[in-house]
């Protein structure tokens, strides 16, 4: 293989004269050589010929005769891949592909290194081509001489400036020094060619451009700013950059980015600057005074808090600007802990000028610096005056009831257990509960309602003696403690003070108003502790509202006894409904147009020897003493809705419902929706046929039941109100739940026909449920005249013993089976948890 160094390494020293008219190609200084159109070398100029000589090659290698396209293809060595470029583009030419080609390419020689620029152009016949080299080498030394300077200049700013960047005309980054990686924390192959904004933090990206584009506003344009750039690790860094415009400059040819890195600096007179800015705007007053005495700082708190301009208190020493401690004693102990232990913190009563005592809390700290040449101590103090009343306030609020600012149960047992604990057993709490307060906040307001309230309490204060002691648990609930009582009569007639001062007429916000009272006395003995007392006189309150309010009852032996019976009562019925004894019967509910079955109120029933309980009140009272009542209302709602489930799979066309009554301690327990909707869907029965039945005193407090009363409302389940018109609804309250029944008490219907008042109540409650979209429920009907005058009335539906009391699940399910199948059923009514007759 021949081993070529150049196109032009050599040429035959016989060429072949060029054509005739190329006389003048003959006479140029330039190498020239004609190819025909298959590259062939066909004729050369001298000048190719001594370039060939000069590069040493071989005379048979580049003369006439010879293919210049296998010369190129053949070359090895530095030059080879321009010599392959070369030949392409001669390719290009003679096969018509171009018009022409130019490119320069490297020729190495034994004595030197020389660049050549060869044009080829294609022969007027479209025979061949010419090809017509240019030695360049000055120009290329030129430039690489340049680039050394460059180079040499891009070395000197890299090692000048601890930032620098270089960015193309398109501001992308063509160059960046390792210093300024290395600053950054950033790799150079993740920083070359990327947009350099892309490392400034966004809020400073408007400001970056403005910037540069200030500079490339003219040729040789400077700007400077200072921004925040992110680092590898996405810490902000502050630089101080200046930008200078240089795409003129032959040797940079770029937008010089340098600059220095100012973090450090920059937080430093930040932090310096707050320091400052701090120690004017803490809210402690900051003094320095150095060990002769003198005041040497006195910041703006200080400045207020002592009433002492700065000016007149730097250089002075306290004693002579007014200000000392309450006690002197104290600054001595200062002085000796902050000199022996550096440090001192705690309590100081400060009086300033104007003869104010401030309570601050303070601390001092020993400082010993050479370089400020101060040695001394600095205090910081903070005034507490605001803490301690706030304290103070607390206390009082910890005791104290914030509507009356009357003694709270817990300041109350606190007297009473001192007064017990002096041995003397000559005392007696007095247990007060307003009558029917929730009926008058309902009628007048709660701010009329808190008015009374005060009014109450500062009552008692003036018919009870000096010693006495009048306390608000809370709601509409007082309680007195009597001291030095000889005996229950006189116990008794402080109760009747009590009485009688509560119903004294009350002006609230322009209304007039009576209250009554009924009040539970207990009297104390060396066996009972602050707490038992006050339970019995609770208990003692509760007898007498059995007996009609508005009267005093005394725990006595009697009643003690009575409670002994009713907690042994409460026992026996926890334990029927663990031992399964309590079950739900169901009252047939029919409707009064049609004579039909169409539905249940569900009632519980203890069966077994134990069963018997007279009085349904009182029996729903041992079961709520007894914390059972929740117990006995789960347990006949899912029994409710088992028998449900009988009636829909029996006799779906019925549309059969039952109801059955809620406590409300279970109506404002949050988990108790999720119940009703759980034994529902256990029935597999729609939930329209499940009706839950309130009292009407568990709405007076809407908050605990609101939200459960939606839940079952939104689930389909339907709200009944019992006993309606006894209780303590308004129309607004009604109003604010969403209710499908109300349920006329079974005392206006025994009266129907032989109390006019009571006919009236019945047909208003029917007006208003009718205005409301509601139907009503009458219970307790036992005559067909009463049945008969209900249905004149407008009343729907009806239960009660004229049809049938409440009986087992079995016969319920005979009573349903037995419904003759006419026409579409009525809705179905609602249900009392109770131990009815």
């Amino acid at each position: 293989m021949v081993t070529v160094e150049s196109p032009l390494a050599g040429s035959q020293v016989h060429g072949t004269p060029l054509p005739d008219g190329d006389a003048v190609l003959q006479a140029l200084d330039n190498p020239i050589a004609v190819v025909d159109d298959v590259g062939c070398i066909v004729s050369v100029n001298d000048a190719w010929v001594a370039a060939a000589r000069d590069g040493g090659a071989d005379e048979s290698a580049t003369g006439v005769g010879v293919n210049y396209l296998t010369i190129c293809d053949a070359a090895v060595g530095p030059g080879a891949e321009g010599a392959r470029e070369v030949a392409d583009g001669l390719r290009a030419v003679l096969t018509g592909a171009a018009e022409s080609f130019s490119a320069d390419y490297r020729c190495a020689t034994p004595t030197q290194e020389r660049w050549f620029n060869v044009r080829v152009s294609p022969l007027s016949e479209g025979s061949g081509a010419v090809l017509i080299h240019h030695d360049v080498t000055p120009v290329r030394q030129a430039e690489l001489e340049a680039r050394a300077g460059e180079t040499r200049l891009l070395r000197a700013l890299d090692e000048s400036s601890p930032i620098f960047v270089l960015l193309d005309s398109d501001a992308t980054v063509a160059h960046v020094t390792e210093r300024t990686c290395d600053l950054l924390g950033l790799r150079r192959e993740d920083v070359i060619g990327a947009d350099p904004f892309g490392f400034v933090e966004p809020v400073d990206v408007g400001r970056g451009q403005q910037a540069l584009g200030e500079a490339l506003s003219v040729p040789g344009g400077r700007t400077r700013i200072e921004c925040r750039v992110l680092d590898g690790t996405g810490r902000r860094r502050v630089v101080d950059l200046t930008v200078v415009n240089m795409l003129d400059d032959p040797v940079i040819r770029a937008v010089a980015v340098t600059g220095f890195d100012v973090t450090d600096t920059r937080l430093n007179q930040i932090a310096d600057r707050l320091k400052q800015e701090l120690l004017e705007q803490l809210p402690a007053a900051v003094v320095a005074i150095d060990d002769g005495g003198g005041v040497v700082y006195w910041n703006q708190r200080a400045e207020h808090m002592m009433g002492v301009p700065a000016e007149e208190a730097l250089g002075r020493l306290l004693d002579e600007i007014g200000v000392r401690s309450f006690d002197p004693a104290v600054l001595r102990t200062i002085t000796k802990a902050a000199r022996r232990e550096a440090r001192w913190e705690g309590p100081l009563d400060l009086l300033v000028p104007d003869g104010t005592v401030i309570p601050l809390h303070t601390v001092v700290e020993r400082v010993d610096d050479d370089e400020s040449g101060f040695h001394g101590m600095v205090a910081a103090a903070i005034d507490v005056s605001e803490r301690r009343m706030l304290e103070h306030e607390l206390a009082f609020q910890a005791l104290h009831d914030p509507l009356t600012g009357l003694p709270n149960r817990r300041r109350f047992v606190e007297r009473l257990e001192e007064a017990l604990a002096s041995g003397n057993p000559r005392a007696a709490v007095a247990f007060v509960d307003l009558d029917d307060f929730k009926e008058l906040n309902d009628r007048v307001g709660h701010l009329a309602g808190d008015e009374a309230l005060r009014t109450i309490g500062d009552r008692l204060g003036l018919v009870l003696r000096t010693d006495d002691v009048v306390a608000r648990f809370g709601g509409d609930e007082f309680v007195v403690g009597l001291h030095g009582i000889v005996d229950t009569a006189q116990a008794l007639a402080a109760a009747q003070r009590i009485l009688d001062a509560v119903r004294e007429p009350i002006e609230v916000e322009g209304t007039r108003v009576r209250l009554s009272a009924t009040v539970g006395v207990a009297m104390a003995n060396r066996d009972l502790g602050a707490e038992l007392l006050i339970r019995n006189a609770d208990a003692a309150m509760y007898e007498a509202k059995e007996q009609g309010k508005d009267r005093v009852a005394l725990f006595d032996d009697a009643l003690r006894e009575r409670r002994k019976e009713r907690r042994a009562f409460a026992a026996r019925l926890r334990r029927a409904v663990h031992d399964g004894h309590i079950h739900a019967h169901l009252q047939p509910q029919i409707s009064l147009s049609t004579g039909r079955l169409v539905g249940f109120e569900a009632l519980a029933r203890w069966e077994g020897d134990e069963a018997e309980f007279e009085d349904t009140a009182a029996f729903l009272a041992v079961a709520e003493e007894g914390g059972v009542v929740a117990d006995i209302d789960q347990l006949v709602l899912r029994e409710t809705c088992v028998a449900l489930g009988r009636f829909h799979a029996e006799r779906p066309e019925l549309g059969c419902t039952a109801s059955a009554n809620v406590s409300a301690a279970l109506l404002a327990d949050p988990t108790f929706p999720a119940f009703v909707e759980r034994i529902v869907r256990s029935a597999g029965i729609p939930p329209a046929l499940l009706c839950v039945e309130v009292v009407e005193s568990a709405l007076a407090d809407p908050e605990a039941v609101a939200g459960n009363l939606r839940r079952l409302e939104r689930f389909g389940i339907e709200v009944a109100i019992d006993d309606f018109g006894t209780g303590y609804s308004s129309l607004s309250r009604i109003q604010e739940f969403h209710v499908d029944y109300l349920k006329i008490d079974r005392s206006f219907v025994a009266s129907l026909g032989a109390d006019s008042d009571h006919d009236a109540v019945v047909a208003a409650i029917i007006g208003l449920a009718r205005a409301l979209g509601l139907r009503t429920v009458a219970e307790g009907v036992e005559t067909q005249a009463q049945a008969d005058r209900l249905r004149v009335l407008g009343v729907d539906i009806g239960q009660g013993f004229l049809w049938s009391p409440a009986v087992p699940v079995e016969d319920a399910v005979v009573l349903v089976l037995d419904e003759p199948p006419t026409g579409p059923p009525c809705p179905g009514p609602v249900g009392d948890v109770v131990a009815d007759r």
